[in-house]
């Protein structure tokens, strides 16, 4: 009888870290990759350079101090079509939705996980404004696999740990 207490309160104490855990480690991909499409953003409504698209690595080197690692990063006009992209995931092509395209046109920051793409991407969309209107849109993202990695882990020790926490009981 103690133990079915046991056993229930250690399950949704392990749901409850693993919930935790799930949320907070995507809320420091979101707010890194976030961040680096908010200071891609600002400089490119603040450069109107159109050399930016000729040696972009340089570009993002000076923009954001050094060449980021294991990022995926493209600048797109208002119909999708990319004018600046580097890609150190090497994920290949990366098709932007017309449901993501459509509601950076409206000014919407836009999160998303492509789970087709291997590894699977976390990706920010980020309108770049310009006296209120969208001039065009930056998409950062980054792989998804030590996030996934740390998640699974997690589960093998919760998984591991709760069975035997009751079996020594």
């Amino acid at each position: 009888w103690y133990s079915g207490i046991l056993t229930l309160i250690l399950a949704v104490f392990a749901t409850g870290v693993f919930i935790y855990f799930q949320n907070s480690l995507q809320a420091s991909i979101d707010a890194k990759i976030r961040s680096i499409g908010d200071v891609l953003s600002t400089a490119a409504t603040e450069s109107h350079n159109p050399n930016v698209f000729n040696n972009f690595e340089r570009y993002l080197e000076n923009v954001l101090g050094r060449k980021p690692k294991g990022k995926f990063i493209q600048i797109m006009d208002k119909s999708g079509k990319i004018g600046a992209k580097m890609d150190d995931i090497e994920t290949g092509s990366l098709p932007t939705t017309f449901a993501t395209l459509e509601r950076a046109l409206r000014g919407e920051v836009v999160y998303e996980t492509i789970g087709k793409a291997k590894p699977r991407l976390r990706l920010v969309t980020i309108p770049i404004l310009e006296k209120n209107k969208t001039t065009s849109i930056v998409q950062v993202g980054t792989s998804m696999e030590d996030f996934d990695e740390t998640m699974r882990k997690l589960l093998i020790i919760l998984l591991i740990g709760i069975p035997s926490s009751i079996g020594v009981t």
